[in-house]
């Protein structure tokens, strides 16, 4: 910055910069994303899953990990 101007910039030009800086940024961001969208990872069906992991699946154990702890 002291190339561009001359001069070390005070505290409120700096604020000003790097506001413009991340505005730019996000602006070119928001503009790959809507030319590539990021892809939603969906959770496979019930149908889909294979019956292994279906049979090792403990509802006893599930529910001891999710048990609410009393005061």
């Amino acid at each position: 910055m002291v190339k561009k101007f001359g001069m070390q910039p005070d505290a409120k030009r700096l604020k000003e910069f790097t506001k413009e800086a991340k505005r730019l940024v996000m602006k070119e961001r928001l503009a790959k994303e809507k030319v590539n969208p990021p892809k939603v990872l969906r959770k496979p069906k019930a149908k889909q899953i294979p019956a292994s992991e279906i049979q090792d699946f403990s509802w006893s154990n599930s529910i001891k990990q999710n048990a609410p702890r009393r005061k």
